[in-house]
């Protein structure tokens, strides 16, 4: 698992998940996270870090918003994700740039 395998544009495909879109990218250096919701800006100033295979989530101006997620695979074109408490992953398939 690698932090370029999970860089890019994500779509869920599953009923599980805790974002409908999202986007790991990394700007000048800064690990960024970006979230839509209906094709409507969600999360726009998240930060995110991968260690082992574990990614996380935080929301520098909201303190209360953080995500603790298990990585349970990563391809190409497909990612799925097992957020912290509970039950299901979430699948996602990589969006075309």
């Amino acid at each position: 698992m690698t932090e370029k395998s999970l860089a890019g544009s994500w779509e869920r495909v599953s009923r599980a998940g805790a974002f409908e879109q999202m986007e790991l990218a990394v700007e000048d250096g800064r690990r960024v996270f970006h979230s839509w919701l209906h094709e409507r800006p969600e999360i726009t100033d998240g930060q995110w870090s991968l260690k082992g295979c574990r990614l996380e989530v935080r929301v520098p101006s909201e303190p209360a918003l953080s995500y603790t997620f298990t990585v349970m695979a990563a391809d190409g074109k497909r990612l799925i994700l097992r957020e912290a408490g509970e039950p299901g992953a979430g699948r996602y398939r990589r969006i075309a740039p």
